[in-house]
């Protein structure tokens, strides 16, 4: 999280907040450029305000999911283990059944061919 900054240079001022909770991210910038003209002598002044704006403006802020929970109940865990058997039976059952087909018309790919 980029830390809090408040620049105030009188005519011009820079405001950078960020703050966060459980479930949202708000990211408050405030930027006052309060003049019209302005004397040379004051660019080099202002050149380093707009450096610490540029600075503020890069800060990189990293979001990460939170970690699944984990399933600790024993029903549900029971559950998942046959969901997951389940699956792999079907699974073998309709390979069985492809190698099967597949090992009765072993030609059926080069006649389909020639059609």
């Amino acid at each position: 999280m980029p830390q809090p900054q408040n620049q105030d240079g009188h005519i011009v001022t820079y405001d950078l907040k960020a703050e966060k909770d459980a479930s949202s991210l708000h990211l408050m910038r405030k930027v006052t450029v309060d003049f019209l003209l302005i004397e040379p002598k004051y660019y080099p002044a202002l050149r380093n305000f707009f450096q610490v704006v540029r600075t503020g403006d890069e800060e990189q802020i990293v979001l990460q999911p939170e970690p699944p929970a984990r399933v600790t109940s024993l029903p549900a865990r029971r559950f998942l283990l046959c969901i997951g058997w389940l699956c792999s039976v079907l699974c073998a059952q309709a390979l069985r059944a492809e190698t099967r087909r597949r090992d009765a018309c072993p030609d059926q790919r080069s006649t389909a061919r020639l059609r």
